[in-house]
């Protein structure tokens, strides 16, 4: 799917949810015998919140939009967010990374090696599509230097939501645990 929409799907083709699917106001409602979500919906701008118990989502989807921490408000899963050396106006030039530490068995990985990482950027956390972990640490490197930090609260025991911006990051999908 386009625009930041994504919801994962089982048992048909992509064309074939789209014609079964009722989009309104930004969201994709899918029903319950056509997404392996039942009735949950994916937001593109208002934030819904995938943690309705406090069990860990998974599949967590995040975009990197280069925003740094300002103006990002206080999401309740938010841990911390720092920029530091100027980002991220200094970011606009270089090679950017980004080292992410999560998952339940809270391994690290890096995205942007190899070329410059820019806005619109999508991945996965963990990149298997697992479980979240109780933690979800964001590293961002300007040429090698730490510019930008975000540690957002995935353990669900706080509300986290579709669409809410946690300092460059921005979740976009993920699947409510249980």
């Amino acid at each position: 799917m386009s625009d930041g929409v994504e919801v994962p799907v089982t048992g048909m083709d992509r064309r074939d949810f789209i014609r079964s699917s009722v989009v309104a106001g930004g969201l994709v409602w899918a029903a319950p015998a056509m997404s392996s979500l039942g009735s949950h919906a994916f937001a593109t701008g208002t934030p819904l919140n995938i943690c309705p118990t406090e069990d860990m989502p998974s599949g967590l989807r995040w975009e990197y939009t280069g925003r740094g921490c300002g103006g990002n408000g206080a999401p309740p899963a938010l841990d911390f967010c720092e920029d530091r050396a100027g980002y991220p106006e200094a970011a606009s030039n270089g090679t950017l990374k980004v080292t992410i530490t999560g998952g339940p068995d809270r391994g690290t990985y890096t995205i942007g090696v190899d070329g410059p990482l820019l806005p619109g950027a999508k991945f996965s956390s963990p990149p298997n599509g697992g479980k979240a972990g109780a933690q979800t640490l964001f590293e961002v490197y300007h040429d090698g230097n730490l510019v930008h930090r975000v540690r957002v609260h995935t353990s669900c025991s706080r509300d986290l939501s579709i669409g809410e911006q946690f300092g460059s990051f921005k979740l976009i999908a993920g699947i409510p645990g249980g």
